[in-house]
């Protein structure tokens, strides 16, 4: 039993909890935050990652798009640095800029 990888197993129990489609990134990468951030300009996008200091799986609706962020517009002196293996976005229930390593990133809700 100790072979079992433990992330799968959270991935897909947070999928069979919600009773959502969950697409899970198998990788994560680069890639994977310009695939979150391209979604995001385009709307808002439900998706799932663990959080470092618990590793606790947190759902977040985030977005990149002007008409939720307003005034609060992202600039560089916000005071996040930029890395292609952070994906920082407006989380749109808290009403304000977040982050998140790409490491942690477990996947998104497909939206119908």
């Amino acid at each position: 039993m100790k072979n079992i990888n433990r992330q799968r197993v959270y991935r897909v129990q947070a999928a069979i909890e919600t009773g959502d489609r969950l697409q899970l990134f198998l990788t994560t990468s680069e890639s994977t935050v310009r695939l979150m951030q391209q979604m995001m300009r385009e709307g808002v996008v439900d998706f799932v990652y663990r959080k470092e200091s618990t590793t606790e799986l947190v759902r977040r609706c985030g977005t990149l798009l002007p008409a939720y962020i307003g005034d609060y517009a992202f600039s560089d002196n916000h005071g996040s640095y930029r890395s292609p293996l952070v994906l920082t976005y407006w989380d749109v229930e808290r009403g304000g800029w977040r982050s998140c390593l790409a490491r942690n990133l477990v996947g998104y809700f497909e939206t119908e």
